[in-house]
C-alpha cells in the first residue's frame, strides 16, 4: 500500500511542485507548474519514477520505452503526453491537467444515488474514447511503419471526464508497439476488462482494445459488469474461457436494442468478429444516435458531471490508482433535471442558456 499524498519538495527539474498526488508500483505524481517567460506559467501533472526504482535498469528501461510511445500521441481525447526528461537518475513525464474525475468516480457517483449514466450519454463517452484509441492504433512511425500500439488497459479508471464535458483516454503506459519487444505471456492491465485473448497471455492487437472498450460500454448500461459479481480466479477463468455474457436487455428492457447489438459485437468472443476498428464503434454509436434522434455532445456530459458533482468532490485518492490523479476537484455547479426509465433513475440532459 503506497502513502497517503503528502507535500513534495519544492522543485524538481525545473518543476514547480503544488502537491503529491498520488502513487502506484512504479511512479508517483504530483500536480505540478512549469513556469515560463514574465512569469507565464502552465499547470501540469509530473510523473516522475519512484527513487527506490530509479537504478534498476529494467524499470528505466519500461519508463523511457512510456515516454517515446507516450509523445507521440497527440489528439483530443488521448491524456497529452508534454515532454520526457531526465536530471541524474530522475525521470520525469509531464502531461496534460484534466479538470475533472475518472469514470469509474463517475459510475460509482451515479449508484450512490441510486441512478445511472443515461443510455445515450454512456454511448457518446464511448464513442469519444473510440476516436483517441482509433488514432492511436494508426500512429506511424518517421519512416511511415505502423507502430502497432495497443492501449492493453482500457478501463473507467484509465477514462477522464474533465467538469467541461471532454473525454479523454490515459495512461498509454503499458501499451506495446513493435519497436518494443513484447513478451508472450505477460499479462497487463485488469482482468475484468481484459479480452480473452489477452486474459491468456497471448499477443494483442486493436481489437482487444475494443473489446474492453465494450465491457466498459456495457458496465454504464447495465449498472454492473459482465461477469456480475465474479472475483479473483473465479473471474479470471471466465475472461480467458470467455464466459457467457447475457444481452444488456435481459438485465433491463429500457436499454435501446441498437446500444445492445453495438455491446454484443465488441464483446465477441472471437476478435474476428469484432468491430475491424475503433473507428467502426465510434460510427455504428453515431449511426445509432443519428437514427434515435438523439442530439448528445460535450454539454450533454457537462450536464451529468453538473447534477453528480454539484456539491464539493472528495478530494481523496486512491493512491494506488495513479490514473486518477491526472483529474483534479472542482467546486459547486448547478444541476441538471432527473428522470425515471425503466429499472434505473437516469439524468437527462437539460439544455442551459447563459447570457454572454
Amino acid at each position: 500500500m503506497s502513502e497517503p499524498p503528502s507535500k513534495p519538495q519544492v522543485e524538481i527539474s525545473g518543476f514547480d511542485l503544488q502537491r503529491r498526488l498520488g502513487a502506484g508500483g512504479m511512479a508517483e505524481v504530483f500536480l505540478a507548474k512549469k513556469r515560463g517567460a514574465e512569469g507565464t506559467y502552465k499547470q501540469l501533472v509530473l510523473k516522475r519514477i519512484l527513487p527506490e526504482h530509479s537504478k534498476s535498469r529494467r524499470f528505466r528501461h519500461m519508463f523511457v520505452e512510456e515516454a517515446h510511445l507516450a509523445t507521440r500521441l497527440n489528439h483530443p481525447n488521448i491524456v497529452q503526453v508534454y515532454e520526457f526528461s531526465h536530471s541524474g537518475e530522475e525521470l520525469l513525464l509531464s502531461m496534460e491537467y484534466v479538470e475533472g474525475v475518472d469514470l469509474g468516480k463517475m459510475i460509482r457517483a451515479a449508484r450512490k444515488r441510486g441512478r445511472r449514466i443515461p443510455y445515450w450519454v454512456s454511448a457518446f463517452v464511448v464513442a469519444e474514447v473510440a476516436k483517441g484509441l482509433h488514432y492511436a492504433h494508426e500512429r506511424k512511425d518517421e519512416g511511415g511503419l505502423p507502430l502497432a500500439i495497443v492501449h492493453r488497459d482500457v478501463s473507467p479508471q484509465n477514462i477522464l471526464i474533465s467538469f467541461g464535458g471532454v473525454v479523454k483516454i490515459a495512461d498509454f503506459g503499458i501499451a506495446s508497439a513493435n519497436l518494443f519487444r513484447e513478451e508472450t505471456g505477460v499479462l497487463k492491465g485488469k482482468f475484468g476488462y481484459m479480452s480473452p485473448e489477452q486474459a491468456r497471455g497471448e499477443k494483442v492487437g486493436r481489437r482487444s482494445d475494443i473489446y474492453a472498450l465494450g465491457v466498459v460500454l456495457y458496465e454504464m448500461l447495465c449498472g454492473r459488469s459482465p461477469y456480475g459479481a465474479l472475483k479473483d480466479e473465479a473471474l479470471a477463468q471466465a475472461v480467458r474461457y470467455g464466459a457467457s455474457i447475457r444481452k444488456p436487455t435481459e438485465k433491463d428492457e429500457s436499454i435501446p436494442e441498437p446500444l445492445e447489438a453495438i455491446v454484443m459485437q465488441a464483446l465477441a468472443r472471437s476478435p474476428a468478429e469484432r468491430f475491424a476498428t475503433a473507428r467502426d464503434m465510434s460510427g455504428a454509436i453515431a449511426r445509432a444516435l443519428l437514427e434515435a434522434q438523439q442530439l448528445v455532445d460535450n454539454t450533454s456530459v457537462e450536464e451529468v458531471m453538473a447534477e453528480l458533482f454539484g456539491g464539493v468532490v472528495d478530494e481523496g485518492l486512491d493512491v494506488d490508482s495513479p490514473q486518477q490523479t491526472m483529474a483534479a476537484v472542482r467546486k459547486p455547479r448547478t444541476s441538471a433535471a432527473e428522470q425515471t426509465s425503466g429499472t434505473a433513475k437516469q439524468y437527462t440532459s437539460k439544455r442551459i442558456v447563459r447570457e454572454v
